[in-house]
C-alpha cells in the first residue's frame, strides 16, 4: 500500500487538496460536554499555583512570622524540587499502565492528597521558628509532587481524548480557558477573604500614617483573622479543586492509541531524554515557549509595581483582572485563526502582535487611566494567543515523534514544558527582585527613586519584546508545517489502520482455533460416552467375535 503524500519510490509528494475535516471516524469525535468537562481540569493547577505566587511571601512573613532568610529558603526549595518532580513524574507516568487506563487513575489519588497539603500550607502550626522553616518546606514540596502528580497526567491526557489532531487542539483550547479562569478564580476568591479579614487596613497608604501596618498586632496565641481568611479561602479552592478533578474523571473518556498499546519495553530514563530532546521539532517548540513564558512572566510580575510607580493608579487590581478577562474571551478568536492560518503562522502573527503592545507600556503617561485600561484590554487578547497556540503545538510534535519512533512518551514532552512555565515564574520573580533592588527599591516606601519609574518600564516593555523576538526565530525554524502534519495525520491513520487489521486477524485466527480444540474436546467425549453406553454382554460379544476372528 502506497503510503499518503509518497509515491512508489518513497519521494514525498505535496498533498494537492486540504484534508477534510469530516475524514476521520466518528469514535474519534470528542463531544462538547466532554470537552468542558476536561477543560474544568485545568482550574486547580493555576488557581493554586497564582495564589501562591502572590500571597506565599506575605503569609510568611506576615502572618507565619518567619524571618525573610527562612521564607526565602521555603521558595528556593520549592522551586528548585519542582525542576526534579517534573521529569521523574513524566517517567513514572510514561511507564504505568492499569486496566483503569494510563492517566485517570494519577488523577484519582493525587488530587485529594494535593488538597489536603494545600490546606496545611496555609496553616500556622504554634511551632518555633526553625520548626517552622521545616514545616512549610515539607508543606511546599509534598503540595508540589502532588499537584505535579494530577497536572501533568492531567495536560498528557490531551493525547488520548482522540487521535484526530483537530478534536485534540479543540479540547486544548478548552483547558487553556479553563487554566485562565482557575486564575480570576483563585485571585478572586482570596482577595475577598483576605479583604474580609483586615478590613479596611488592606488599603492603608504608606504616606499618610508611616507607623500604620497592615496586619494588626494580636495577643500570644490569638488567632488572627487574616490567618482565619487563608484558612477559609483554601478551604474554599480546596473544594473546587476537588471538582474539578471530578468532572475530569467523570465527564471524559481515555482512549488508548492502537499504535502504541501494546508496547511493554521501556527505555532507561537518560536515554528518554536524549531521544526527546534530539527530537528537532521539540527542542524548537520547548525554546519558543520559555521565551514566551519568560515574556509574559516579566511582563505580569512587575505590572501591579508599574501601575502604583510608574502610571500612579490605585486601580491596579482592576486593570489585571481585565486583562485575564480578555484572555478568556479572546481564545476562541485565536482557535478560529488556528484553523484558518495554521499554527506556525498563528503563532507569529500572535508575537508580531504583542511586540506594539508592550511598546505601548514604555511610553504610557502617568495618571493615563482611559489608555492603561484600553491596554490592558488589547494585552489580555496578545497573551491568550502566545499561550495557547505553543500549547496546540505539542501534538504534532508528539505525532511526529511517534511517527518516526513508533514509541508514545507524553508525560514527558508535557513534563518540560511545565517545568519551563514554572521556571518561567520563578526566574521572572527572581530578576525582577535583584533588578528593583539594584536600582534602589525600597518596600513600603512613601517615594520611589526616579530610576525606579525606568526600570519598572524596561521590565514589562522592553524585556519582553526581546523575548518576543528570539521566539519568533525559533518559530520561524519550527519545522512542522500544515503540509507536513497532513500527511503525518495520513500516515498515522494508515498505521493504525495497518494495526487494525492485523490485530482483526489475528483475532479471528485465534478464535478459529479455539473453536477447532472445543469441537475435537466435544468429539472425544461423545465418542467416550458412547462406547461407556453399550451394554457389557455386547461388549463381551464383540470381543469374542473378535477372537473367533483371529
Amino acid at each position: 500500500m502506497k503510503s499518503a503524500g509518497f509515491d512508489e519510490s518513497g519521494e514525498r509528494q505535496p498533498l494537492l487538496e486540504r484534508i477534510d475535516d469530516d475524514t476521520f471516524k466518528e469514535d474519534e469525535t470528542v463531544k462538547k460536554k466532554d470537552k468542558f468537562c476536561f477543560g474544568t481540569g485545568g482550574i486547580p493547577f493555576t488557581m493554586t499555583t497564582s495564589v501562591i505566587s502572590v500571597y506565599i511571601s506575605l503569609f510568611l512573613l506576615e502572618v507565619a512570622k518567619i524571618r525573610p532568610g527562612y521564607a526565602s529558603a521555603v521558595i528556593f526549595t520549592g522551586k528548585a524540587w519542582e525542576s526534579v518532580a517534573n521529569p521523574t513524574v513524566g517517567m513514572f507516568v510514561d511507564r504505568l499502565d492499569s486496566r483503569f487506563g494510563k492517566m485517570k487513575p494519577w488523577l484519582t489519588w493525587s488530587a485529594p492528597c494535593a488538597v489536603i497539603l494545600y490546606f496545611f500550607l496555609w496553616y500556622v502550626p504554634d511551632f518555633t521558628e526553625e520548626m517552622k522553616l521545616l514545616y512549610y518546606t515539607l508543606c511546599y514540596c509534598a503540595f508540589q509532587t502532588f499537584l505535579t502528580c494530577y497536572h501533568l497526567p492531567y495536560v498528557s491526557l490531551t493525547m488520548y481524548l482522540s487521535n484526530e489532531q483537530k478534536e485534540r487542539d479543540s479540547a486544548t483550547a478548552y483547558r487553556m480557558v479553563g487554566e485562565m479562569m482557575g486564575t480570576v478564580i483563585g485571585g478572586g476568591i482570596v482577595s475577598q477573604f483576605l479583604a474580609i479579614g483586615l478590613g479596611s487596613e488592606s488599603f492603608v497608604d504608606p504616606c499618610a500614617n508611616l507607623n500604620s501596618s497592615t496586619l494588626p498586632t494580636l495577643a500570644p496565641g490569638e488567632k488572627s483573622s487574616v490567618e482565619i481568611s487563608f484558612m477559609a479561602s483554601t478551604a474554599t479552592l480546596g473544594v473546587l479543586f476537588l471538582i474539578s478533578a471530578v468532572c475530569v474523571l467523570v465527564g471524559t473518556k481515555e482512549k488508548k492509541d492502537i499504535l502504541v498499546m501494546t508496547e511493554t519495553v521501556h527505555e532507561p530514563f537518560c536515554k528518554s531524554l536524549r531521544s526527546i530532546f534530539s527530537h528537532t521539532p521539540y527542542t524548537l517548540s520547548l525554546s519558543c515557549f520559555l521565551c514566551i513564558s519568560l515574556a509574559c512572566q516579566t511582563a505580569m510580575a512587575n505590572l501591579a509595581l508599574y501601575f502604583i510607580y510608574s502610571l500612579e493608579i490605585d486601580l491596579f487590581q482592576y486593570v489585571i483582572i481585565l486583562i485575564l478577562v480578555s484572555m478568556v474571551l479572546y481564545v476562541p478568536l485565536w482557535q478560529y485563526l488556528l484553523k484558518k492560518l495554521g499554527k506556525k503562522r498563528t503563532l507569529g502573527v500572535a508575537l508580531v502582535f504583542s511586540i506594539p503592545i508592550f511598546a505601548v507600556f514604555y511610553f504610557l503617561p502617568a495618571g493615563s487611566v482611559v489608555g492603561t485600561f484600553l491596554t490592558a484590554h488589547v494585552t489580555g487578547a496578545a497573551v491568550a494567543g502566545l499561550y495557547l497556540t505553543p500549547w496546540s503545538m505539542i501534538p504534532d510534535v508528539l505525532d511526529d515523534y511517534t511517527l518516526k519512533t513508533g514509541t508514545r512518551k507524553d508525560a514527558l514532552f508535557y513534563s518540560f514544558y511545565v517545568f519551563f512555565n514554572k521556571f518561567a515564574i520563578g526566574v521572572s520573580l527572581g530578576v525582577s527582585t535583584l533588578v528593583l533592588g539594584a536600582v534602589g527599591y525600597e518596600t513600603g516606601a512613601c517615594k520611589q527613586p526616579e530610576e525606579v519609574d525606568l526600570t519598572m518600564r524596561v521590565l514589562v516593555s522592553l524585556v519582553p519584546i526581546c523575548l518576543c523576538l528570539l521566539g519568533m526565530l525559533f518559530a520561524w525554524l519550527y519545522p512542522i508545517t500544515e503540509l507536513r502534519r497532513s500527511e503525518t495525520r495520513l500516515r498515522l491513520a494508515e498505521l493504525r489502520e495497518r494495526r487494525r487489521s492485523s490485530l482483526s486477524a489475528l483475532n479471528l485466527a485465534a478464535k478459529k482455533r479455539n473453536s477447532s480444540q472445543r469441537l475435537s474436546s466435544v468429539s472425544n467425549t461423545v465418542e467416550e460416552e458412547s462406547i461407556e453406553k453399550v451394554p457389557s454382554d455386547v461388549k463381551f460379544s464383540i470381543a469374542g467375535d473378535s477372537d473367533d476372528a483371529v
